[in-house]
């Protein structure tokens, strides 16, 4: 058997528009629940990023707080370089007199002595002598640009003459030589102390 539909088919039409609208509230209602958990998701990520941004601010101001404590610092580097460079320019030329001297002493021998010993900064080195034979006197000049005695070098004889000490003859000599850098005081380096950058 066949069943027939006695309604007239406007209802049938509001039943299908009836449909259609109810599809459609149901289409916007899921898109306002979605709209509303998009908006939910992305309040909290913006939350978080706000939540960075004070931690941020927080540690910028804690830095900030640490360089105006550290703001004398500049001054004080400035006053320790213009110190360091006053102390490199009073001693930067400075001569190790005493350990000149000192091992000048060690390479003078039996033979040949010493009357007079002058020099300055400048590097030039004079000195004036006896010895007992030309010999002597030469060794001794050899002796100064040595490995032994390295802090004069390139010694020379301006003058020798010869003369007698009572029936013992001698050379009078007068010689030149000049600093090396074996010669410089480290007086600078030890009044100035390293540090860091």
């Amino acid at each position: 058997m066949r069943s027939i539909n006695l309604l007239p088919p406007e209802v049938f039409k509001q039943a299908a528009a009836s449909r259609r609208r109810n599809i459609w509230i149901l289409a916007g209602l899921l898109y306002l629940l979605l709209l509303g958990a998009a908006s939910f998701w992305q309040f909290g990520r913006v939350s978080r990023e706000e939540d960075k941004v004070a931690a941020q601010q927080a540690t910028n101001a804690a830095l900030q707080r640490e360089l105006a404590g550290l703001a004398g610092v500049e001054s004080t580097k400035l006053a320790f370089q213009q110190t360091a460079g006053a102390v490199q320019a009073a001693l930067g030329t400075d001569v190790a007199w005493a350990g000149i001297l000192t091992d000048l002493g060690l390479q003078i021998t039996d033979n040949v002595w010493l009357v007079s010993f002058s020099g300055g900064s400048s590097g030039e080195v004079s000195m004036t002598g006896v010895g007992l034979s030309y010999e002597d006197v030469a060794n001794w000049l050899r002796s100064l640009g040595g490995e032994t005695f390295t802090q004069l070098g390139g010694g020379w004889m301006d003058n020798l003459q010869t003369s007698q000490i009572g029936n013992t003859p001698i050379v009078n000599f007068s010689a030149t030589s000049f600093l090396t850098d074996q010669a410089r005081s480290t007086r600078a380096s030890t009044r100035i102390p390293e540090v860091a950058p």
